[in-house]
Protein backbone atom coordinates (compact mmCIF):
# COMPACT_ATOMS: atom_id res chain seq x y z
CA UNK A 1 0.00 0.00 0.00
CA UNK A 2 1.38 3.18 -0.50
CA UNK A 3 -0.25 6.67 0.04
CA UNK A 4 0.82 10.88 -0.84
CA UNK A 5 -0.57 14.09 0.73
CA UNK A 6 -2.75 16.59 -0.64
CA UNK A 7 -3.93 19.85 1.16
CA UNK A 8 -5.24 23.31 -0.04
CA UNK A 9 -6.72 25.79 2.46
CA UNK A 10 -8.88 28.81 1.69
CA UNK A 11 -10.71 31.46 3.58
CA UNK A 12 -13.51 33.79 1.96
CA UNK A 13 -14.65 36.81 3.71
CA UNK A 14 -18.10 38.14 2.78
CA UNK A 15 -20.34 41.40 3.36
CA UNK A 16 -23.11 42.20 1.76
CA UNK A 17 -22.83 41.39 -1.96
CA UNK A 18 -18.97 41.70 -1.31
CA UNK A 19 -16.38 38.10 -1.43
CA UNK A 20 -12.60 38.37 -0.74
CA UNK A 21 -11.22 35.26 -1.22
CA UNK A 22 -7.31 33.73 -0.62
CA UNK A 23 -5.98 30.01 -1.16
CA UNK A 24 -2.65 28.36 -0.76
CA UNK A 25 -2.85 25.14 -2.56
CA UNK A 26 -0.56 22.74 -2.93
CA UNK A 27 0.68 22.98 0.76
CA UNK A 28 2.49 19.74 0.46
CA UNK A 29 5.39 18.68 -1.48
CA UNK A 30 4.40 15.01 -2.36
CA UNK A 31 4.74 13.60 -6.20
CA UNK A 32 2.46 11.22 -6.54
CA UNK A 33 3.60 10.09 -10.04
CA UNK A 34 7.41 8.94 -8.47
CA UNK A 35 7.91 6.02 -6.80
CA UNK A 36 10.99 6.53 -4.98
CA UNK A 37 9.67 9.42 -2.59
CA UNK A 38 5.54 8.59 -2.87
CA UNK A 39 5.29 7.99 0.45
CA UNK A 40 7.53 10.69 1.78
CA UNK A 41 6.00 14.59 1.86
CA UNK A 42 7.20 17.92 3.74
CA UNK A 43 5.29 21.36 3.78
CA UNK A 44 5.61 23.48 0.54
CA UNK A 45 7.18 26.85 0.46
CA UNK A 46 3.42 28.28 0.05
CA UNK A 47 4.00 30.14 -2.94
CA UNK A 48 0.87 28.62 -4.65
CA UNK A 49 -1.82 31.40 -4.40
CA UNK A 50 -5.26 31.96 -5.28
CA UNK A 51 -6.81 35.67 -4.92
CA UNK A 52 -10.29 36.38 -5.96
CA UNK A 53 -12.78 39.18 -5.75
CA UNK A 54 -16.10 39.34 -6.69
CA UNK A 55 -19.64 41.61 -6.19
CA UNK A 56 -23.03 40.75 -6.57
CA UNK A 57 -25.41 42.76 -7.33
CA UNK A 58 -29.50 42.72 -8.01
CA UNK A 59 -30.39 44.11 -11.01
CA UNK A 60 -32.97 46.71 -9.87
CA UNK A 61 -35.40 46.72 -12.62
CA UNK A 62 -35.64 43.39 -13.41
CA UNK A 63 -36.09 42.12 -9.98
CA UNK A 64 -35.26 38.69 -10.18
CA UNK A 65 -31.98 38.78 -11.63
CA UNK A 66 -28.69 39.48 -9.69
CA UNK A 67 -24.86 39.99 -11.74
CA UNK A 68 -21.68 39.05 -10.23
CA UNK A 69 -18.18 39.64 -11.79
CA UNK A 70 -15.43 38.44 -10.49
CA UNK A 71 -11.05 38.31 -10.67
CA UNK A 72 -8.98 36.16 -10.01
CA UNK A 73 -5.57 35.57 -9.91
CA UNK A 74 -3.56 32.65 -9.70
CA UNK A 75 0.43 33.01 -8.24
CA UNK A 76 2.56 29.72 -8.87
CA UNK A 77 6.13 29.55 -7.02
CA UNK A 78 7.59 29.37 -10.53
CA UNK A 79 6.05 32.11 -11.99
CA UNK A 80 5.68 30.21 -15.11
CA UNK A 81 1.92 29.12 -14.93
CA UNK A 82 0.67 33.15 -12.68
CA UNK A 83 -2.74 33.78 -14.50
CA UNK A 84 -5.80 36.02 -14.35
CA UNK A 85 -9.13 35.06 -15.26
CA UNK A 86 -12.25 37.23 -15.44
CA UNK A 87 -15.92 36.58 -15.49
CA UNK A 88 -19.50 37.58 -14.90
CA UNK A 89 -22.37 35.39 -13.84
CA UNK A 90 -26.22 36.06 -14.22
CA UNK A 91 -28.37 34.71 -11.70
CA UNK A 92 -32.41 33.96 -11.97
CA UNK A 93 -33.95 34.14 -8.97
CA UNK A 94 -30.46 32.05 -7.28
CA UNK A 95 -31.72 29.26 -8.98
CA UNK A 96 -29.91 29.20 -12.42
CA UNK A 97 -27.27 30.78 -13.32
CA UNK A 98 -25.21 31.35 -16.44
CA UNK A 99 -21.75 33.52 -17.39
CA UNK A 100 -18.64 32.98 -19.54
CA UNK A 101 -14.54 33.82 -18.44
CA UNK A 102 -11.36 34.54 -20.01
CA UNK A 103 -8.44 33.10 -18.85
CA UNK A 104 -5.37 34.98 -19.55
CA UNK A 105 -3.57 30.94 -20.88
CA UNK A 106 -6.69 29.45 -21.80
CA UNK A 107 -9.28 31.93 -23.28
CA UNK A 108 -13.26 31.28 -22.89
CA UNK A 109 -15.24 29.36 -21.11
CA UNK A 110 -19.28 29.40 -20.79
CA UNK A 111 -20.72 27.74 -18.09
CA UNK A 112 -24.50 27.52 -16.68
CA UNK A 113 -26.15 25.64 -13.64
CA UNK A 114 -29.02 25.35 -11.42
CA UNK A 115 -29.92 24.52 -7.74
CA UNK A 116 -32.00 21.32 -8.14
CA UNK A 117 -33.19 21.40 -4.20
CA UNK A 118 -31.67 23.29 -1.22
CA UNK A 119 -29.19 20.68 -0.84
CA UNK A 120 -27.98 19.79 -4.42
CA UNK A 121 -26.40 22.08 -7.09
CA UNK A 122 -25.35 21.24 -10.61
CA UNK A 123 -23.48 22.94 -13.62
CA UNK A 124 -21.87 22.78 -16.49
CA UNK A 125 -18.97 24.19 -18.40
CA UNK A 126 -17.26 24.51 -22.09
CA UNK A 127 -13.78 25.55 -22.09
CA UNK A 128 -12.76 26.49 -25.57
CA UNK A 129 -9.36 25.59 -27.02
CA UNK A 130 -6.46 28.59 -26.32
CA UNK A 131 -6.29 30.69 -29.24
CA UNK A 132 -2.75 30.02 -29.93
CA UNK A 133 -3.27 26.44 -29.72
CA UNK A 134 -4.27 26.05 -33.24
CA UNK A 135 -5.85 22.53 -31.96
CA UNK A 136 -9.57 22.27 -32.05
CA UNK A 137 -9.46 19.18 -29.51
CA UNK A 138 -8.01 20.74 -26.67
CA UNK A 139 -11.45 21.97 -25.36
CA UNK A 140 -12.92 20.62 -22.42
CA UNK A 141 -16.44 20.05 -20.86
CA UNK A 142 -16.84 19.80 -17.17
CA UNK A 143 -19.97 18.40 -15.18
CA UNK A 144 -19.77 19.81 -10.81
CA UNK A 145 -22.45 18.45 -8.37
CA UNK A 146 -22.35 19.95 -5.46
CA UNK A 147 -23.90 18.74 -2.16
CA UNK A 148 -24.47 20.54 1.64
CA UNK A 149 -23.91 18.80 4.23
CA UNK A 150 -25.97 19.74 7.22
CA UNK A 151 -28.37 22.41 7.26
CA UNK A 152 -28.28 26.09 5.33
CA UNK A 153 -27.70 28.67 7.78
CA UNK A 154 -29.45 31.98 7.79
CA UNK A 155 -29.13 35.39 9.27
CA UNK A 156 -31.94 35.76 11.34
CA UNK A 157 -32.86 39.68 12.55
CA UNK A 158 -32.22 40.26 15.92
CA UNK A 159 -36.03 40.72 17.75
CA UNK A 160 -36.79 44.44 18.63
CA UNK A 161 -36.84 44.89 22.20
CA UNK A 162 -39.74 46.83 23.56
CA UNK A 163 -39.30 49.52 26.15
CA UNK A 164 -41.92 51.91 27.68
CA UNK A 165 -40.37 55.68 28.24
CA UNK A 166 -43.79 56.85 29.20
CA UNK A 167 -43.55 55.69 32.76
CA UNK A 168 -44.20 58.48 35.21
CA UNK A 169 -41.27 59.05 37.79
CA UNK A 170 -42.78 59.48 41.65
CA UNK A 171 -40.98 61.37 44.09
Amino acid sequence: NNFYVDGNFGVVYTHSGLRLGFALTDIFESNSFNEDNFNEFELSNLKNRIYSASYKFDLGHFGNFALEPYFLYRQSKDGLQDAWEAASVLYYKDKFWTGGSYNQHNGVALFLGMNLKETIKFSYSYEFPPFSSGFTSNSSHELHVGIRLGKKKTNTPLKKVKTNYNSAIHT
